[in-house]
């Protein structure tokens, strides 16, 4: 196929968002102008970027999540925690971590943090951010009050891995203009969905015919041979699962390639309910 360069039909698959970017040493004034987080539980895999954990869909309460993590995963509930936990597969897929993001308003400034105009200008960002800032943000406002009203410097000391010193400011710029940043930030934060930006939402199926490539190429020696592990038999696709509904999402996918049993063994199974979206963490 071929196409122009100019054909603005023609985009990248994958989320596309303003995170937070900084280079060694440049200093960026923010302000954390959203009440709202997103956290959610996360694989890294290999040249897919960051998955969703399929078990976060399965819980309900920021307690449990926390516990996926603290386990090193679930794999009776989750495909990707069944690799990370296979040797062959420690380079391909990571343990799911928790992993938070929420809206920012990002001042225009120099490399230092000084605003570059008398006239106040702003854009928004994503913040991503992993437990130890999470937990940082969180003693700030116990301390200080809500985030909303009081600036933030961010240092970036290691730009790889966006790890950040933060200070807190005794006010916030954003208020000065308040009317004007609210209708702002209410059509932009409708752009993006915190929960796509965290991560994909990738199915199980889709999952194994990835793993068995990426296995395929880490061992071209060796036949890749997955199918009793990960890609489920076309017979299981009718094992009285429930199906995806448009309300929960993860109401398929969380599953995991069920172990081969008799048929008398079928007929006694007694499947769980799959409940629980990743909406329902945020506070």
């Amino acid at each position: 196929m071929r196409y122009n360069f100019k054909d603005e039909s023609v985009q990248d698959t994958g989320v596309r968002f303003p995170k937070v970017d900084l280079k060694k040493d440049e200093i960026a004034r923010v302000c954390v102008v959203s009440p709202y987080f997103e956290v959610t539980v996360r694989h890294w895999v290999n040249r897919m970027g960051y998955i969703h954990c399929h078990a976060a869909g399965q819980v309900d309460s920021f307690l449990e999540l926390a516990k996926i993590e603290k386990d090193a995963g679930r794999p009776d509930q989750c495909i990707m925690c069944q690799m990370a936990i296979n040797s062959d597969f420690k380079d391909i897929v990571g343990y799911p971590m928790r992993h938070f993001a929420t809206y920012i308003l990002r001042y225009h400034t120099d490399v230092r943090g000084n605003l570059l105009h008398d006239q106040l200008s702003y854009h928004l960002e994503i913040w991503l951010m992993g437990n130890k800032k999470y937990r940082e943000l969180i003693s700030m406002q116990k301390e200080w009050g809500s985030l909303q009203t009081h600036d933030l410097e961010l240092t970036c000391i290691e730009a790889k891995y966006q790890n950040f010193d933060i200070s807190l400011k005794k006010e916030a710029h954003w208020v000065k203009q308040k009317a004007q940043v609210v209708e702002y930030l209410k059509v932009e934060c409708e752009k993006y969905a915190l929960s796509e930006c965290l991560g994909e939402i990738v199915d199980k199926e889709t999952l194994s015919r990835r793993f068995e490539s990426a296995r395929r190429r880490a061992f071209p020696d060796e036949e890749a041979n997955l199918s009793t592990s990960i890609v489920p038999e076309v017979e299981e696709k009718a094992t009285g699962q429930p199906e995806a509904s448009e309300s929960d999402p993860f109401a398929s996918i969380g599953e995991v390639v069920p172990p081969v049993v008799t048929e008398e063994e079928k007929k006694k199974a007694d499947e769980p309910e799959k409940t629980g979206t990743l909406e329902d963490l945020i506070p």
